[in-house]
């Protein structure tokens, strides 16, 4: 009878081509009198604005954090042109203190970097370059400059290159627009020899390609699709009248056409091409922001948004449009301000997800410390009545921690609530299947001392042996590594200044603790390893670890911090330790990639993912930062298997003030507030801290805070965020056959290891009612 169900319901849901959309509005946000250029995948928009002094600086703005003026390269005038879509990499051109212009990157770190000129290393005035775009991984610019003889050059620059001249079409000069995402297609106007301007494409092996105009003598391309192939643009008819295009090798050059007026133009496109985003006249000769699809033609914005803005107002170019799609900016008129202002459009509904509060009212000192690889087991410390912090950890401050005598040790599933696994207690770590949970209790109520224990489903809370500590009347600190076999834990405990429980970290397959800056794993004089006490000597090492994993931090010298890395070797059991560069100032390593070879943590100022490059090198990339939040340490907590979802927080360090954010490797650092917000409609809550991420970073764990007036306060809760569609179990965001057929598939079992997304209630096995829900929301973000 199920089979029969089973083949009626395929029949129904692969014949479905759509359901309706979420009801969920987009967003139109006016940033100002503004300049804007362009826009990343996150909303992070640059451009120009004017500061009190008159002097002209980079701009940084998005939706929720507002705007923030960058420096120069010691002049007084910046502005960006462009940036990547995960938003790390900008660039533009500023003055020199002498005036003379100078194109620029802007690193993650907020460094300009001079890329000089075609005229080479000089700061003369009378030789300038602009850089207008940059590639994906922000290692190839484009823009323009003037050479040794005074002609104005499309240049493409790279670290190792530097500025190269991609010459021209047979005329003296020309300019570079836009980058493909590899870098390898750049786009832009030259002169041929009869001194007319026309678009062309550049490849290092064709050189420079005409693209040709509608009859007329002058043509401008301006951007480029991610793989080079589709270039668009502006050229002028036989009239003289600018007409949009779109190029392809296949079809050449195709006019867009205009919203009834007489001319238009294509500012930027699309990473898959698909959507062109300029500005065209309409029947009564007024310049309006379009938006172009093969399916759709031209669109005017401003009648396709005008719910989202008052009466009067209006979108007169659209500028840019973020590689994704999601986002389009650009300047318009705001009748509410009765002025000129950029704009910031949003046009897709904001993000799906759904979320959870595994307790509220949990007090000022809460911890979601690990999330199971499947996101279904969640553990840490709630804690009612501390007035210390878990949490907080800056490399040149170490907060006072509450008394693990204030602590409950917690288990949290979506299915079963809050579990209190012991009081007095912190659960710092749960194993990958999320059977096997680690953390310390308090073992003596005389001398404070904390110890190590395991919990299980069914053997509840196993104390291990302990270490006794040789610091006197204090509590140990905690590092505890689960083993691969889920069964088993390393749990290694030794007494040193702090005296206290650090907050937990996430390492390879389990949490490491860092104890205080004192932690050094070599200082240890003994270990433990499963249930047994060992000594430590030179003559024998710790044994062969199934898997790396991290120390979080070292006191190398006073104020230097640093994290190490830990591998040994299956044969001969010796540990050896990779330091981590702190490449930015002290640094902390706080978690660790399952099974990829990245860490990720704090250095300096800077959230951090360690990269290796070769045998024993390590490089250090700067996740970047927020605009507007000057005076803030970041710190990355927790990382996905494969590291491309990174989770952390960014803390005022004069107040209680924090931020969450997620980074992502297409996306860059994302505000949760601003990704996520609406889910939290209805509270005073505002995402505070995300501390944990599940095996494919699905899943997000941390805490939120009260805000009034602006300012944080008590209570805060721990929350489970699902950051995916309801029915998608493929992370695409698309509820469509492809989940149907995964569903369908998995009928009956646990579903997919380690994931088990075809269960989509969480419930422990597909069935009936995970293929409903695919069902309900088939179609939705397709």
């Amino acid at each position: 009878m199920r089979t029969e169900w089973l083949k009626r319901s395929v029949s129904i849901a692969l014949g479905i081509s759509a359901l309706l959309a979420s009801g969920a509005a987009q967003r139109l946000t006016w940033l100002g009198p503004v300049e804007v250029r362009g826009v990343a995948n996150n909303g992070l928009v640059v451009g120009k604005a004017t500061n009190d002094s008159g002097g002209v600086r980079t701009l940084r703005a998005t939706r929720l954090q507002g705007s923030e003026l960058n420096g120069t390269l010691g002049g007084n005038h910046s502005e960006a042109w462009g940036i990547t879509g995960n938003g790390l990499t900008l660039v533009g051109f500023s003055t020199l203190s002498n005036g003379a212009v100078r194109a620029y990157r802007q690193l993650p770190t907020g460094e300009l970097q001079n890329l000089r000129t075609l005229a080479g290393n000089t700061d003369l005035i009378s030789y300038w370059s602009e850089a207008r775009d940059v590639s994906a991984d922000g290692n190839t610019v484009v823009g323009r400059s003037i050479d040794r003889d005074g002609r104005l050059r499309a240049f493409r620059w790279t670290p190792s290159g530097g500025m190269q001249d991609l010459g021209d079409l047979g005329g003296l000069v020309s300019s570079a627009y836009g980058v493909s995402a590899d870098g390898a297609v750049v786009v832009g106007w030259s002169s041929d020899p009869q001194g007319r301007t026309h678009p062309f494409r550049w490849t290092e092996s064709g050189g420079m390609q005409d693209l040709g105009t509608f009859g007329g003598s002058t043509g401008d391309a301006w951007a480029t699709s991610a793989d080079g192939s589709v270039v668009v643009g502006a050229a002028h008819n036989a009239l003289g009248q600018w007409r949009a295009f779109r190029w392809t090798q296949q079809t050449g050059l195709q006019p867009l056409g205009t919203l009834g007026g007489t001319e238009s133009g294509a500012r930027d496109i699309s990473a898959n091409g698909a959507v062109i985003v300029g500005l065209a006249r309409n029947a009564q000769n007024q310049w309006r922001a379009f938006r172009w699809t093969a399916a759709g033609g031209m669109e005017d914005l401003t009648q396709r948004y005008a719910h989202l803005m008052s009466n009067g107002s209006y979108l007169e170019v659209a500028q840019s449009i973020s590689p994704n799609g999601r986002y389009i900016v650009g300047q318009g008129y705001n009748a509410a301000t009765q002025r000129a202002e950029a704009f910031l459009l949003e046009t897709e509904p904001p993000r799906p997800g759904r979320i959870r509060f595994i307790q509220e009212n949990a007090g000022i000192a809460p911890l979601a410390a690990a999330i199971s690889w499947d996101g279904r087991v969640v553990v840490g410390v709630t804690n009612t009545t501390a007035t210390g912090n878990y949490y907080r950890y800056f490399p040149d401050y170490w907060s006072s921690l509450p008394s693990i005598a204030d602590a409950d040790a917690f288990r949290w599933t979506p299915t079963g609530g809050l579990q209190i696994l012991a009081r007095l207690a912190a659960a710092l770590d749960v194993s990958p299947d999320g059977a096997s949970i680690v953390g310390g209790y308090r073992c003596d109520s005389t001398t404070y001392r904390v110890c190590a224990f395991r919990w299980t489903e069914q053997g509840g809370l196993e104390p291990y042996p302990h270490i006794q500590p040789f610091g006197g009347n204090y509590p140990d600190c905690l590092d505890s590594v689960p083993y691969l076999d889920l069964d088993v834990a390393m749990v290694t405990a030794y007494s040193a200044p702090p005296y206290h429980l650090a907050p937990a970290i996430g390492v390879t397959l389990g949490v490491f603790n860092s104890c205080g800056h004192q932690m050094s794993y070599l200082q240890l004089s003994l270990y433990w390893y499963d249930t047994q006490a060992r000594p430590r000597n030179p003559s024998y090492a710790f044994p062969p670890f199934p898997e790396r994993f991290i120390i979080p931090t070292d006191m190398d010298a006073p104020g230097d911090f640093c994290g190490y890395e830990v591998t040994s070797n299956a044969v001969y059991p010796v540990v050896n330790l990779t330091r981590l560069p702190t490449c930015f100032g002290p640094g902390v390593a706080w978690s660790r990639a399952y099974t990829a070879p990245f860490t990720v943590g704090s250095s300096g100022p800077f959230a951090v993912r360690w990269v290796p490059v070769a045998p024993g090198v390590v490089r250090c990339d700067a996740l970047g930062t927020l605009p507007n939040r000057g005076n803030f340490f970041y710190e990355a907590f927790g990382i996905s298997d494969n590291s491309t979802v990174i989770v952390g927080a960014l803390h005022y360090i004069y107040s209680d003030f924090s931020y969450a954010f997620r980074w992502t490797d297409e996306n860059g650092m994302e505000d949760l507030n601003d990704s996520y917000g609406h889910l939290l409609a209805g509270t005073d809550y505002q995402f505070a801290e995300a501390k944990a991420t599940s095996y494919d970073g699905r899943y997000i764990v941390g805490f939120v805070q009260t805000v009034q007036y602006g300012y944080p306060t008590v209570p805060t809760a721990l929350y489970w965020l699902d950051t995916w569609r309801e029915g998608d179990t493929n992370g695409d965001g698309c509820v469509d056959d492809a989940d149907l057929l995964r569903v369908l598939f998995a009928f009956g079992g646990r579903g997919t290891a380690p994931t088990y997304h075809e269960d989509i209630n969480l419930d422990g096995i597909v069935d009936d009612a995970d293929l409903l829900i695919v069902l309900f929301h088939f179609g939705d973000g397709c």
